[in-house]
C-alpha cells in the first residue's frame, strides 16, 4: 500500500539524485503526474461505502405542501424513498427540528426570487453525516419559511424543495419537489 510518508521518502530520494539535462525535464514532467495519479488513486481508495449502502440508490421522491397561519407560511416537507435499498441522505437535507442551515428552498414573491437569510453552515461529509432512508419510508419535516425568507408582504409565493445530496461516490444527485404556489 502506498502511503503519503512513503511517496514523500520517495519524493526526497528522487531530488537527491542527478539528472542530465533531457532527464530533468522527464522528470519533472513524470513526477508530478506520479504525483497526481497517486494522490487521485488514495482518495479513491479512502471513500468508504456509506452505511452499507448500494451504489445507485436514487435519490427519494419529494413533496411539498404549504399553510398559512397567523401570517406566516408553513411549510411541510415529505421525503419518500421508493427504492427497494436505503438512501444516504444527508442529515441536514432533512430538518426534521424546522430549523434550517442552509437554503434549501427556493422561494419566489410575484416572480421574484427572496433570498435565503437564515444561518449557513459549511461542512466536511463524513459516513456520520448521513442518516439511512429506509426503503417504502416516509420521512417528514414542518418549516416556519418566515424564520429564513422574507415572507412578511402579501404575494403570490412560489416555493421548491431543492436540494444536493452528496453521495459515497462524491456525486451530488438532485432532490427537488415540483414547485407549488401559495397566495398571501
Amino acid at each position: 500500500m502506498v502511503t503519503l510518508a512513503g511517496l514523500h521518502d520517495c519524493l526526497n530520494r528522487v531530488s537527491y539524485m542527478s539528472f542530465s539535462i533531457p532527464n530533468r525535464r522527464v522528470a519533472l514532467i513524470a513526477i508530478p503526474a506520479l504525483i497526481l495519479f497517486l494522490s487521485s488513486y488514495l482518495v479513491s481508495q479512502a471513500r468508504q461505502p456509506v452505511l452499507g449502502i448500494s451504489k445507485g440508490t436514487p435519490p427519494p421522491d419529494a413533496e411539498i405542501t404549504a399553510s398559512i397561519g397567523n401570517g406566516d407560511i408553513t411549510v411541510k416537507l415529505v421525503l419518500i424513498n421508493h427504492a427497494s435499498t436505503a438512501f444516504p441522505l444527508l442529515k441536514w437535507n432533512l430538518p426534521e427540528d424546522g430549523t434550517l442551515e442552509n437554503a434549501l428552498f427556493e422561494v419566489s414573491r410575484d416572480g421574484d426570487p427572496l433570498g435565503y437569510t437564515g444561518r449557513l453552515a459549511k461542512r466536511r461529509v463524513t459516513p456520520e453525516s448521513y442518516m439511512p432512508m429506509e426503503p417504502g419510508k416516509k420521512y417528514k419535516a414542518t418549516i416556519n419559511l418566515g424564520n429564513f425568507y422574507d415572507t412578511g408582504p402579501s404575494g403570490v409565493y412560489e416555493i421548491r424543495y431543492r436540494v444536493f445530496n452528496e453521495n459515497e461516490a462524491g456525486d451530488l444527485l438532485e432532490i427537488a419537489s415540483p414547485q407549488i404556489t401559495v397566495e398571501k
